[in-house]
This record gives C-alpha cells, structure tokens and sequence, in this order.
C-alpha cells in the first residue's frame, strides 16, 4: 500500500515538472515567435497563473496599431486531469486582437475552420441575421458568418491564403470597432511559419479594397 502512494507520488510530481517545463518552453517560444513577426514599440506581459499562459499587449506601427494577445496552454502539469481534458476537446489556444480602425472595409465577418466549429471551446459570435455559407479550399473546410457582401467576398477571398495556417481555428473582421481576431492552435514547430503566413493574411484583409484582387 505504502509503496503504491509512494510510486503514484512520484509519477505526479515528475508529470507535475515534465508538463511544467514543457507549458513554460511553448510560451516562450510562442511569445517569441509572435514579438519577431510583429515587433513592437512597447510591450507589456502579464502571467496568467503559474504554467497556464500570458496576456501581453504590444503598441505597433502601420494600419495594425495594438496588437492584444492571450496565450492558454494544456494543463498538462496536471497528470490525472490532463487526460479527461483532451477527451473534452482543449486544446493550447493562442488569440490575437489586432486594433486596425483605419485600415478595415466598413462590415462584420468571421471564417471558422470546420473542426473548431465542432469544438464546445471555440464560441463563434455571430447575428442571427448573418448569412452563412460554407466555404471549402484545398481539403480545408470554413463557415462563413457574415451580413456585408463585399467583406463576405473579401474572406471568402481570403481562404486560400490560409493554407499555410493549418492550425487556424477562427479568424474575425469587425469594423464597428476596428478589430481583426485570430484564434490559433499553437504548435511550437510551425509557429514561426504560421505566423509569416497570419501577417500575410492581415495585409490582404487591411488592404484597400481597389488593391486587392477578390477573384
């Protein structure tokens, strides 16, 4: 008995450092890959718990003016929960906000990749009298939410410029209070490129719309 509670001790605590170390590793590598791809003027971090994430805020130049982030990591430093949280579906969960007030076509709309659309954890706020539409590109499947017709053209127009976002889960347009959402699946390997891609994507939303190609 004595040895099987020193046994489930141990497996805890050595889970309780491994999932530690490795939730401390993704934040730095995630916070770092996003403050190289948007540099900023000031940045401001702050923890949230110990192992669980970080909000940070950055002020940066050009049509994207803020940039506010929280990233949410596994609680895999809980051993015994960890499991049952997977079978419920969480996942690590990077979102950003960009503020861009001056740079969006006037109108609402989002793009939710199909599986995250599935997912008890992604909330898709939406107008009951949006109009939606399924919208497939390369074996990748979104929902389009939206009430404008040209902002419906221009993320619908958008999509094949997401290949490269294979963990995307949802991105948002809302001009009405000049924000772009992104909701991302981080994955410490892809992250860096991933993001190259998410920058690319953001220039195409903020565009104007006499530049943009929407064929």
């Amino acid at each position: 008995m004595i040895a099987a509670l020193l046994i489930t001790a141990l497996i805890l605590s050595v889970g309780f450092r491994l999932g530690m170390r490795y939730n401390i590793r993704m934040a730095r590598t995630v916070l770092d890959a996003v403050e190289r791809r948007f540099p900023p003027v000031t940045a401001d971090y702050v923890p949230i718990g110990h192992g669980v994430g970080y909000g940070f805020e950055y002020t940066l130049t050009g049509p994207l003016e803020r940039l506010r982030g929280v990233l949410t990591t596994l609680p895999r430093y809980q051993v015994l929960y960890l499991p049952i949280a997977r079978l419920l579906g969480r996942n690590d969960l990077l979102k950003l906000t960009f503020d861009c007030p001056d740079a969006l076509p006037a109108g609402v709309a989002t793009l939710v990749h199909e599986t995250a659309r599935r997912s008890r954890w992604q909330a898709v706020e939406r107008d009951p009298d949006w109009r939606e539409e399924e919208v497939v590109d390369d074996g990748n499947r979104f929902r389009l939410f939206c009430f404008n017709p040209l902002v419906g053209e221009r993320m619908r127009s958008l999509v094949p410029k997401l290949r490269g976002l294979p963990h995307l889960n949802q991105i948002s347009l809302d001009s009405r209070n000049g924000t772009i959402t992104v909701f991302l699946t981080p994955d410490i390997k892809k992250i860096t490129d991933e993001l190259k891609t998410l920058a690319e994507a953001l220039f195409f939303l903020t565009a104007p719309m006499g530049r943009v190609n929407v064929n």
